[in-house]
């Protein structure tokens, strides 16, 4: 895929996610009206919405023609690549730009996953979020083989549940940093 089409991927999905977010802030305001003293968690909370609605939309919908034309006789089990490592190895036999396309491009979309949930979910640890990205992940390849969107296969979830283990990471150095620096201050 070329740069410019992951950038018209990435667009739509910006956009789709800045509907769900406001779709979910009316909502929210409309429910919980009297609870709006906690600005900081609400706004933590619509960027894990819009996270999520984000990913959904650029791993599954994608250019909307697949999504709304489900056909399960046009895909096959055959289609679902259970081998780990497979689509790796091929990847790197195309090419750089194939690999790091196939390798750091699944997991650029799971690193917000792992930097996000530790925010929204304070007291969740990495064998959580690692569970919760892998659930995600296979739900996500369970609803791109329904909905014909994309190509089921395991090294996606791998590389998935990898990015949001080095997200947490990322989250946890930067909480450690924060940390130290206050201790010098005070």
């Amino acid at each position: 895929m070329s740069v410019q089409n992951i950038l018209l991927y990435v667009e739509r999905a910006f956009y789709f996610a800045v509907v769900v977010g406001a779709i979910w802030t009316g909502i929210y305001f409309f429910l919980y009206h009297k609870k709006r003293n906690n600005i900081p968690w609400f706004l933590c909370i619509l960027v894990w919405v819009c996270y999520l609605s984000a990913l959904v939309q650029i791993t599954v919908i994608r250019d909307f023609t697949t999504f709304f034309t489900i056909d399960m006789d046009a895909y096959s089990l055959v289609s679902i690549q259970p081998i780990p490592l497979k689509t790796t190895i091929e990847a790197a036999t195309l090419g750089l730009y194939s690999l790091v396309y196939h390798t750091i491009g699944n997991m650029v979309w799971f690193l917000p996953f792992g930097f996000l949930a530790p925010i929204v979910y304070p007291k969740i640890s990495m064998k959580k979020v690692v569970c919760f990205a892998g659930l995600m992940s296979i739900g996500i390849e369970i609803l791109q083989f329904v909905c014909q969107s994309g190509i089921s296969d395991i090294d996606d979830t791998i590389l998935n549940v990898f990015g949001a283990m080095v997200g947490y990471l990322g989250y946890v150095t930067i909480g450690h940093v924060v940390q130290s620096k206050r201790k010098i201050e005070s």
